[in-house]
């Protein structure tokens, strides 16, 4: 049965513990081939922890990576979207502006045209007083004189 590093030193430990004094001198009896067989068993296991530290290092090293790109990569997505929204209410802004410029010119053109008009109309009604006077004084001559005449 294969232990890990940390179990056979534990093993050892009680071991040591478990060992019987020697009286006089407070020493402990450890049996030797138990112990050479839980430090050759250590020996063993060495190579294979350090593999599983450096696979699981690798791994950590590898998942940090991933980590760090997919990052950049929410960044950089991130960034993308902000620039287009900057670029979409730059041109949202622009049209805006425009059409209030527009709008501005044809309220404009439209007073004018407007004044135009009225102008023209006031005009053409002044002329066609200025004529239906002319002609109600006319009328006006031709009856006095069919009056006169008749008389």
């Amino acid at each position: 049965m294969t232990n890990s590093i940390e179990d056979t030193l534990t093993m050892i430990y009680d071991l040591i513990e478990d060992s019987r004094t020697v009286p006089f001198i407070n020493r402990k009896l450890i049996d030797e081939e138990q112990l050479k067989d839980l430090v050759e068993e250590i020996r063993r296991n060495i190579p294979q922890e350090i593999k599983t530290a450096q696979l699981i290092a690798g791994e950590r090293e590898k998942i940090l990576n991933q980590t760090q790109e997919r990052a950049e990569q929410i960044i950089r997505n991130a960034e993308t979207q902000a620039r287009k929204l900057i670029s979409e209410q730059a041109v949202m802004k622009e049209a805006s502006r425009q059409a209030k410029e527009m709008m501005t010119k044809a309220q404009n053109k439209s007073n004018d045209v407007r004044k135009a008009i009225d102008a023209y109309v006031d005009n053409r009604l002044a002329s066609a007083e200025s004529e239906l006077s002319e002609t109600l004084a006319g009328i006006r001559q031709a009856r006095q004189k069919y009056m006169n005449h008749n008389k």
